[in-house]
Formats: structure tokens, sequence, C-alpha cells
């Protein structure tokens, strides 16, 4: 999970792995990890989660959560036009650092707070075209609007993921026409 400091990512996480809100979680030192297992319709799916810290003293260390990562998160804030422009840098840098078939999907968190929206969803819409994210999804950590969807949309990016490499691994080679030398 990326973004900019205060656009609720560690709110996510704590919604959906403990099924609470905290409204003062104190700001994200260097990263924080969770686990949670998810019980789909086709198998159970681990998923290991890096909750990562917004602050620009800590932004360095942000890639060595993702190298290996095969999902990115990129999270704004409904009410903050710039936290959703602050998601190019973010986009930016892992695209130039993550493992070239992450697949980045784009959160708009707070919509509880509908008075303050200042990124309407065809705005975000628009910007997930251009990063060539996989999906987009709105959530209220407050309310736990959309955060089990969200990650249920995740798990089942990584079950495509698992039977595209399970198939790759069965296909039998293909007879070659020449010498194998």
């Amino acid at each position: 999970f990326v973004g900019d400091t205060k656009v609720g990512k560690s709110c996510i996480l704590s919604r959906f792995v403990n099924g609470t809100f905290e409204r003062d979680i104190p700001a994200t030192i260097g990263a924080a990890f969770f686990t949670k297992v998810l019980t789909t319709p086709t198998g159970e799916v681990r998923l290991h989660l890096w909750d990562t810290a917004g602050q620009e003293k800590f932004r360095s260390l942000t890639p060595m959560y993702y190298r290996s990562a095969a999902v990115a998160v990129l999270v704004y804030d409904v009410t903050s036009k710039e936290s959703l422009e602050g998601l190019e840098a973010w986009a930016a840098e892992i695209a130039d650092k993550a493992p070239n078939n992450i697949k980045l999907v784009v959160v708009g968190n707070k919509i509880d707070l509908a008075d303050e929206r200042q990124v309407s969803p065809t705005a975000a819409q628009e910007f997930v075209e251009q990063l060539n994210a996989t999906f987009y999804q709105e959530t209220s950590a407050f309310t736990g609007e959309g955060i089990n969807e969200l990650f249920s949309q995740i798990a089942d990016l990584q079950l495509d993921d698992v039977f595209l490499k399970q198939t790759e691994a069965t296909k039998q080679p293909e007879p070659s026409s020449g010498c194998s030398c």
C-alpha cells in the first residue's frame, strides 16, 4: 500500500485485518506488515500486506517493500485532489523499481466525507486508465464500505496469477523441428 501521508492506508488495513477503525492511528514509520487469509470460491489466498509510510522522509525505504510484490495498491483521499496527483510519482517509482508484471490497483478512500469530496469517480477513473491500472475501488475505512470488496478483488488477481503459473508449468513442450544440441 503506497500513497501520500494521511490518505488512510493504515486505516484501510486496520479495517480489513482487525475489523476496526481508529481515528488517531499514528503515522507509519517505515512500514508495517499484516497478513490475512481470505477464503474465496476458488480457494484460500494468503495476503501479505505492507503498509508503507507516506511521509517524504521515508520515501527512500518504500522500494524494498514492493520489489517482489504482485500487486501495488495506490491510495488517495477523495477529499484531496493533491493526493490523487501524488499517485503519479508513486506509480513512476513502482514502474521503475517493482517487478514488470506488478498489477496496479487505485483506491479512493474517505468516501464517507461526501460533502468534502474534491475528486469525482469519473476523474479518478480517467486517472486509473492513464496508469493502465487493473482496477479502481472506492472505500471508507471509517464505515467499512468497499473494504472487503477491495481485498476480494486483490485475492482474485492473485488466484488468476497462480492459475496462470500452474497452467504454464503443466504445458508440454512443443516438439522441436530441428536438432537440440
